[in-house]
């Protein structure tokens, strides 16, 4: 609501309701499942597996640049491509991913059983993997910052583990500016243009 005030658009604000209302059940289901939290993370755990699969599609989109779904192009830029993975335009697919990245990182962060379990980090890492990949490519600069936050909220309440979690995120920023590649690197920088 605060973004459609922001860039003036109130035809906007009904989009949640008329395309994204799926996107909407996660406040709820958080509240109604806070008492059973087996229940929460095998819901949380669905939806993040179920936007995997639409990642592990969007990265296949940026490379070869053919949307299937709907039978058309997509943007090129450079010699890779804007994906858009389920939804029509990379900023709204951007923010759904941000949520399902964080929803992924918060059922691993919670869960005591992967620090267990041998071979239990497969899962978690078969869910963000390519959940973090499409957000990457999806160009959507502010679901970037709103995944970083949100991470850096995530490790904060980790604390045990705080400093070796801070330390992965600053080499994973540092790899995303230096190696990813001319097109990220370009995002960024435009990005502080304005």
């Amino acid at each position: 609501v605060l973004a459609c005030l922001v860039n003036r658009a109130p035809g906007h604000l009904l989009d949640p309701f008329r395309k994204h209302w799926i996107l909407l059940g996660f406040g709820p289901l958080a509240m109604v499942a806070a008492a059973n939290p087996v229940f929460y993370r095998r819901a949380v755990g669905l939806a993040a597996g179920m936007g995997a699969v639409v990642g592990i599609y969007a990265v296949w989109q940026h490379f070869t640049g053919v949307d299937v779904v709907r039978g058309r192009g997509l943007e090129s830029n450079g010699e890779v491509f804007v994906g858009t993975g389920a939804f029509d335009h990379n900023l709204t697919y951007g923010g759904s991913l941000m949520l399902l990245l964080l929803a992924a990182a918060a059922l691993v962060a919670s869960s005591e059983r992967w620090q267990r379990v041998r071979g239990g980090i497969v899962l978690p890492l078969g869910l963000v993997l390519p959940l973090a990949l499409a957000l990457l490519w999806s160009y959507a600069r502010s679901a970037w910052g709103g995944a970083f936050v949100g991470l850096v909220a995530l490790v904060a309440a980790r604390r045990r583990r705080r400093l070796v979690a801070f330390g992965g995120l600053a080499v994973a920023a540092l790899l995303l500016i230096v190696v990813v590649g001319t097109t990220v690197r370009m995002r960024i920088r435009t990005a502080f243009g304005w």
